[in-house]
C-alpha cells in the first residue's frame, strides 16, 4: 500500500516537470522525484527512462535530471545479490561471487549488473532481477496507473484503456530472463559479422530466471562518449547502425527489440555499438511494423500506428526512442533514408541451424563444443536448448560443411539464409 501511495504521488508530481525549475528548491524537488522514481523501479522508472530521452516539450534540466534514470537509481544491497546467486546458481555461484564487483555497473528498472568473472578469467556482467518485481509491475497497472499515463503521453489520439493491457504484457515479459538469453543469443549469431554492431555473448549454464551472465563489454555510454566530441563521421555511423539494428532486425527477420533507451548501448573504444539490453524482444510481423517505421514523422507513425491497433504502443515507443537518439546524436541522414539503408540489399548469410540433437548426445555435444569453442557443459547447455542458430556465414561452402558435420554427429540440421 505505502509503495502504492508513494507511486501516486510521484506521478502527481511529474504532471508539473513542464514547468522549467526557476529556484533552488524547484530543483531540490526535481531530484528527489528522480529518486523516488529509482527506488520504485519497474514501470515508474521506466516511465522517467522514457521522458529523459523521448519528451522533446520537458526543459533541458528536467531531461537532463531524469537521465540518471537511464542507468542508475538505488541499488539492490549486494548482499542481497549474492543472496540470489546462490539460490539459483547453487556452487556454481562460488566464484562469480568470489569475484564480483560490489559496485554495480548500472541499476536499472528491472534489475542490476555487476562485474565478474567466470573460473576460465572470462570478464562477464552479471545481471541479477529484483526479488518481487513482477509483482510490482502488477500492481503498477491498476486504476490510475503509471502506465496509462505512459501509454496517453505516447499515444494521445487512442483510448488509453486498450493499450493497458499491451503495456503490461510488454512489461512483465522483461522479467523474462530466459526468453532475455534466448534472443540475444539468437542476435549476437545474427550479427556476428556485423562492422559497428555488437551483441555480447550469452554464458547459458549460469542464466536462470532471475539471473542472467553475458560476457563483459567495456565502453562508454551515449552521453559519456559524444562528450569526447566524436566527429559527424562518427556519429552517423552509430545513428545508421541503431536504424538497422532496431528496424532492421524487425523489418529482416520480425524481431522487434523494444528498449532502445541510451542506457542500453554502449560505444566501444574501437567504434562499435554494443547493445547490452534485450528483455524487451520479441518476435514481430514485419508487414504491421512497416507501416510506423517507414513513416517520415510522429504525425504519421501515430496515424499509422491506428491501423495496427494492438502492439502499436510498443512500436511507437521504438520509433520514437530511435529518432530520439538520433537527434542527440546530430546525424545528418533523414530518418527515411537511414531506413532505406537498413533494409538494402546486403550479402547473403547462412545460418546453420541445429533442430534437435538426434539420439547421439554426447556425439552431437563435442562437436558443438568444437565448433563454437565452448566448454563441455555450455556446449551441453546449447544442445539442449534446440532449435537454435549455432553459427552464421556468407560462405555457403562452410555453412554445407558445417551441416555434415553435425549430421555425422547425429544433429537434425537445416540451413536458413537471410
Amino acid at each position: 500500500m505505502a509503495a502504492t501511495s508513494m507511486r501516486g504521488g510521484v506521478l502527481a508530481l511529474l504532471v508539473k516537470l513542464r514547468q522549467r525549475p526557476r529556484t533552488d528548491g524547484e530543483l531540490e524537488s526535481l531530484h528527489r522525484i528522480v529518486a523516488s522514481l529509482g527506488k520504485l523501479k519497474g514501470v515508474a522508472m521506466k516511465l522517467g527512462q522514457h521522458m529523459s530521452y523521448c519528451d522533446s516539450t520537458l526543459p533541458e534540466d528536467v531531461r537532463a535530471a531524469l537521465a540518471a534514470l537511464q542507468t542508475h537509481s538505488q541499488p539492490m544491497p549486494v548482499s542481497r545479490v549474492t543472496k540470489i546467486l546462490r539460490a539459483d546458481l547453487g556452487a556454481a555461484a562460488a566464484q562469480i561471487i568470489e569475484s564480483l564487483d560490489p559496485e554495480p555497473l548500472a541499476s536499472a528498472s528491472i534489475g542490476q549488473v555487476h562485474r565478474a568473472r567466470l573460473p576460465d578469467g572470462t570478464p562477464i556482467a552479471v545481471k541479477v532481477q529484483y526479488p518481487g518485481i513482477a509483482n510490482a509491475i502488477k500492481a503498477d497497472f491498476g486504476p490510475a496507473s503509471v502506465a496509462g499515463r505512459l501509454a496517453g503521453w505516447l499515444y494521445p489520439t487512442a483510448h488509453v484503456e486498450s493499450f493497458l493491457r499491451e503495456a503490461k504484457a510488454r512489461a512483465l515479459e522483461e522479467c523474462d530472463y530466459p526468453a532475455e538469453a534466448r534472443h540475444q543469443a539468437e542476435l549476437g549469431a545474427r550479427y556476428a559479422d556485423h562492422e559497428v554492431i555488437t551483441i555480447p555473448d550469452v554464458h547459458a549454464r549460469y542464466c536462470t530466471a532471475h539471473v542472467l551472465v553475458t560476457s563483459f563489454i567495456s565502453g562508454r555510454h551515449l552521453g559519456d562518449w559524444l562528450a569526447t566530441n566524436p566527429t559527424q563521421d562518427q556519429r552517423d555511423k552509430i545513428g545508421e547502425a541503431l536504424v538497422a539494428f532496431y528496424v532492421g532486425s524487425a523489418l529482416r527477420w520480425n524481431v522487434l527489440a523494444g528498449d532502445p533507451h541510451p542506457g542500453n548501448y554502449l560505444i566501444t573504444p574501437d567504434g562499435h555499438l554494443a547493445i547490452v539490453d534485450h528483455g524487451c524482444t520479441r518476435t514481430f510481423n514485419a508487414a504491421r511494423a512497416r507501416l510506423v517505421f517507414e513513416a517520415d514523422d510522429r504525425a504519421a507513425a501515430h496515424r499509422a500506428a491506428v491501423d495496427i491497433g494492438s502492439d502499436a504502443l510498443l512500436l511507437l515507443r521504438v520509433r520514437f526512442g530511435v529518432a530520439a537518439v538520433l537527434a542527440e546524436l546530430g546525424c545528418r541522414t533523414s530518418w527515411s533514408e537511414l531506413v532505406k539503408k537498413a533494409l538494402a540489399p546486403v550479402a547473403t548469410k547462412f545460418e546453420i541451424v541445429l533442430l534437435a540433437p538426434g539420439d547421439r548426445l554426447i556425439e552431437i555435444v563435442r562437436e558443438v563444443r568444437d565448433l563454437m569453442g565452448a566448454n563441455i557443459k555450455d556446449a551441453k547447455e546449447l544442445v539442449e536448448k534446440t532449435p537454435r542458430v549455432l553459427k552464421t556465414t556468407s560462405d555457403r561452402k562452410e555453412a554445407e560443411l558445417v551441416k555434415r558435420r553435425l549430421e555425422t554427429s547425429g544433429g537434425i540440421v537445416e540451413i536458413r539464409t537471410s
